[in-house]
């Protein structure tokens, strides 16, 4: 509003100014009107954003106007039930403020991890199937909670080096964070036994099938090409004690624990010398 005031102004001894003289105001008490435009984005259906969020208000006023048509206020850190605040003011300097509540923000993805069952041995492998599970679990300060838990695992039965073993289904949290699927890998499994093979008995037993030392027996131990492999390429027993018919055990081993083991039997030693009496 403008105000014009006018008086004539004259002095004790009733001198009176040649002129009127005025002044104009501009009196604005009313403080202008604050309203909600927008929340962008909107909350999904669980009531969450995994991002961040701005309110914006209309400002509008009838006597002097606004100093800006709308006010925003963003959220973007991660937090639940948070409070956006706006503040409309006018050329006068009256406020008017507003604030929207409920503003959820997650924007850490869950978590699957996952697990084999059981552990591969010193060699890296197994010889038997392996299990492999997995988990969706929330991570972080701030927890919008799981949404979407299919994830799943499987059982490697194939025999074979180096497999893996990527998450099937979904995890996903309450916001919207989905999560990339999650792999467990240098799976080996060989369950298949090595081959034993006899080489050699040294020495040969003479022709009445005797020895009179020790008798070294000998295997080649070999595995299937693509599996675990032999811990050593042949396997030795020394008979050394004496007697008639005894029996030579030799064990193969891969690296996946898997065994074989073959005999080679009579074997007689005899290392006392006959006794002679006259």
């Amino acid at each position: 509003a403008v105000t014009v005031l006018s008086a004539p102004c004259s002095d004790a001894a009733g001198n009176v100014a040649p002129r009127i003289a005025s002044a104009a105001f501009k009196i604005d008490l009313t403080a202008p009107s604050i309203d909600l435009a927008s929340r962008l984005p909107e909350a999904n259906g669980n009531g969450w954003n995994n991002g961040a969020v701005t309110v914006t208000w209309d400002c509008a006023d009838a006597v002097s106007g606004p100093k800006a048509a709308q006010v925003s206020d963003t959220k973007s850190e991660e937090g639940a039930e948070q409070l956006a605040h706006g503040l409309c003011e006018d050329v006068a300097g009256n406020t008017s403020a507003a604030s929207l509540g409920g503003i959820s923000i997650d924007e850490t993805k869950p978590l699957v991890s996952g697990a084999r069952t059981p552990a591969a041995n010193g060699y890296g492998w197994n010889n038997a199937d392996v299990v492999v599970e997995f988990s969706c679990d929330e991570v972080g300060t701030v927890r919008s909670g799981i949404a979407v838990d299919t994830v799943a695992g499987t059982t490697v039965t194939s025999e074979g080096a180096n497999q893996s073993v990527t998450n099937s289904g979904e995890c996903l949290d309450r916001a919207g964070n989905a999560v990339e699927p999650s792999t467990i890998d240098e799976i080996s499994v060989d369950r298949s036994a090595p081959t034993i093979a006899f080489v050699s008995r040294t020495p040969a037993a003479n022709g009445f099938g005797w020895n009179n030392e020790s008798v070294s027996v000998t295997w080649s131990c070999t595995d299937q090409i693509g599996l675990s492999g032999v811990v050593a390429g042949e396997a030795v027993d020394t008979v050394d004690e004496e007697g008639a018919g005894q029996v030579a055990t030799g064990t193969c081993e891969d690296r996946a624990g898997n065994a074989a083991s073959a005999s080679k039997d009579g074997i007689s030693i005899d290392t006392t010398k006959p006794s002679i009496t006259i």
